[in-house]
This record gives C-alpha cells, sequence and structure tokens, in this order.
C-alpha cells in the first residue's frame, strides 16, 4: 500500500503528464508511465495501482502483472522515480544476496545498467 506522500507524488506526476506531456499517460488516461521498453509500458494511477498496456496486443506472454514482474518494472522505475521503491517487497533480513546481481538488485551490461534478472532487483 502506497505511503500518503507517495500518493501525492503520484498526483502531481498525473497532474503534470495531463499539462505538459500528454503522451506520458495511459490510453484511457487514469495513469502515468513509469516504466517502457519495446513490450509496453507500466503506468501508475492516482490509487498507486499500476496498469500494463502491451505494446502488441498479440504478444500476450511478454508482458503480464505476475508479482516477479512487477517487482522488476517497480525497481526500474525507482531509478527516475526513487519514492517508487517503497513498493518493493522489502528485503527480509535473513535472505542471501544473489548471486548474480551479489545482492545490487542490478548487474552492468556495457554501459548500461539492467535490473537483475535473477531476483528482479530485489538483491535476493
Amino acid at each position: 500500500m502506497p505511503s500518503k506522500a507517495l500518493l501525492q507524488l503520484i498526483q502531481g506526476w498525473l497532474a503534470e503528464a495531463k499539462s505538459a506531456h500528454p503522451s506520458a499517460l495511459s490510453r484511457d488516461g487514469s495513469g502515468v508511465m513509469i516504466y517502457c521498453d519495446d513490450g509496453g509500458a507500466a503506468y501508475i494511477r492516482a490509487d498507486g495501482s499500476i496498469m500494463i498496456e502491451q505494446a502488441d496486443a498479440s504478444d500476450k506472454n511478454r508482458w503480464h502483472a505476475e508479482p516477479r514482474s512487477m517487482q522488476s518494472v517497480i525497481a526500474a522505475a525507482s531509478k527516475e522515480r526513487p519514492a517508487l521503491a517503497e513498493l518493493l517487497s522489502p528485503r527480509p533480513s535473513t535472505a542471501r544476496d544473489c548471486d548474480e546481481c551479489a545482492g545490487r538488485g542490478w548487474i552492468n551490461h556495457g554501459s548500461h545498467e539492467l535490473v537483475c534478472n535473477a531476483c528482479q532487483g530485489l538483491g535476493t
């Protein structure tokens, strides 16, 4: 559940998108884009819920609201909007570091830093 502070930020992001960046809004105008790639985009609504719009409606397997996929989306989105990090699952104190990213949640791929596919950005 998003904090009151985050909900206020989301309201501001939506208002800014509506007035200055309408292309950052979801098709129905209820969400502001927080992440996109060639498979589609993720939008956050005023109530903190996240919706997915696939780039290609025939590509049903690429994007879905599976919890691990959503963790990756939120981790990636929190790079640009750090307040979104509060939506990530908390790391258990007994968790082992992910072997792929050494607990960072991110891997380097050339000059790019990407969400670790093994742990979906959680580091565990």
